[in-house]
């Protein structure tokens, strides 16, 4: 493709990075989310404000016909999901929270 883009969960800085590649160009290393510091952030805040804790793994989804590129951030050391839509520029929570949970099953964090 003409504009390929690799996320990258760096995890002990404290942020996910976005490195886009171009056809017979150089590549740009970009931080799309995270502080560089330990954090944790409420939903709605801009994503190069927004803590992050421990970023292990990243997802992408184009959405229904292209309409907008959605990335799925997991922060293990907050046990949450965070999700940063490009059109919002801000992230949020769609799953989890800081708190620790046990293992018993009927206990959930959505």
């Amino acid at each position: 493709p003409d504009d390929s883009r690799l996320y990258i969960a760096d995890r002990r800085n404290f942020v996910v990075r976005m490195v886009t590649l171009k056809e017979k160009e150089e590549a740009f290393i970009t931080t799309v989310a995270g502080t560089g510091s330990e954090g944790d952030a409420a939903d709605g805040t801009a994503a190069d404000k927004a803590g992050l804790d421990g970023p292990s793994d990243v997802c992408t989804d184009m959405g229904e016909g292209g309409s907008g590129e959605v990335v799925y951030i997991a922060d293990c050391d907050n046990h949450t999901i965070r999700r940063l839509a490009w059109q919002a520029a801000a992230a949020a929570s769609p799953a989890g929270g800081p708190a620790r949970r046990t293992s018993v099953p009927t206990v959930q964090l959505f």
